[in-house]
């Protein structure tokens, strides 16, 4: 670094004002460059945002369409399962009564 500091003046003395204008532009350009990758990539994260914001609200309209369909679906299985068991209870109500007009009749 000692090094680095004598040959400061040197480097400081060599160098002219155009050649410093030149280096100055130079430096501008590549920080104009940043700004503009800086702000598309802000754009670009701008855009998935809302993309994965429009996904995710779609994907609760989903989710709420399945749960309603899930719960219709169980409402029918039960009503089904209801029924089967009507239909059981009458099948043996039947059998009763016929059994005991049978017997009545003899």
């Amino acid at each position: 670094m000692e090094t680095d500091v004598k040959h400061a003046p040197d480097i400081e003395s060599g160098l002219s004002l155009k050649k410093l204008n030149v280096i100055e532009a130079r430096l501008s350009g590549v920080e104009n460059t940043l700004k503009e990758l800086i702000d598309t990539g802000e754009a670009n994260a701008d855009e998935v945002r809302s993309t994965l914001t429009e996904m995710k609200t779609e994907m609760e309209k989903n989710t709420s369409q399945v749960k309603r369909l899930q719960r219709k679906l169980q409402a029918r299985q039960m009503s089904s399962k209801y029924l089967f068991c009507v239909i059981i209870v009458a099948l043996i109500a039947w059998s009763f009564l016929m059994n005991s007009f049978k017997v009545a009749s003899l």
